[in-house]
């Protein structure tokens, strides 16, 4: 696909993201989108958002299709740089060596735009009998070491604070996506 007629694409699958996003009652789709094929690949976590939007905009443009496949933000940035999508979906800011390694291969920087941004949720069972949590408790909790600065790493709920049956038998459990 030749740089003009995807920058075309680009153009119309922004605004009419932007439409559909907004409520637009006034939007007037470009004319002449000829049928084609956008691949995107992207986080799971993105998956219902993506789903919403290329509903919106195949309202405006049913000849365009959409191949999705959901991966890992770091794959979707190496299917990017290689030319294998159009769009990669992320949940996270390219790193400044992806950014380069992209520029190195294709000679021009590629377009971020920050559509959505990632949130953090620390759920405990009604059961678990801590208090309070603050920042730097949470950032040595999902730190690579545990300690994020302290002398004691955080492994337990009684690193915490917590007392009772939860304070040295049971270990922190995190579940969390992979970006």
């Amino acid at each position: 696909m030749n740089g003009i007629r995807l920058t075309c694409y680009y153009v119309a699958l922004i605004v009419s993201l932007s439409a559909t996003i907004c409520g637009a009652k006034d939007f007037a789709p470009i004319a002449g989108i000829e049928p084609v094929d956008i691949r995107v690949q992207g986080s799971s976590t993105t998956a219902h958002l993506v789903e919403q939007w290329i509903e919106g905009f195949r309202r405006y443009y049913p000849t365009v299709l959409f191949k999705v496949e959901h991966s890992t933000s770091t794959q979707a940035e190496q299917a990017l740089r290689d030319g294998r999508v159009e769009i990669a979906m992320m949940t996270r800011k390219m790193e400044r060596e992806e950014f380069e390694n992209f520029h190195s291969v294709h000679a021009y920087y590629p377009t971020r735009l920050i559509l959505a941004l990632d949130s953090i949720v620390v759920v405990t069972n009604k059961r678990n009998r801590i208090l309070q949590l603050n920042k730097t408790a949470l950032t040595s909790v999902f730190s690579d070491d545990h300690r994020c600065g302290r002398s004691k790493p955080i492994i337990t709920w009684g690193d915490l604070g917590v007392q009772g049956p939860l304070k040295d038998k049971k270990p922190i459990l995190m579940i969390a996506s992979s970006g």
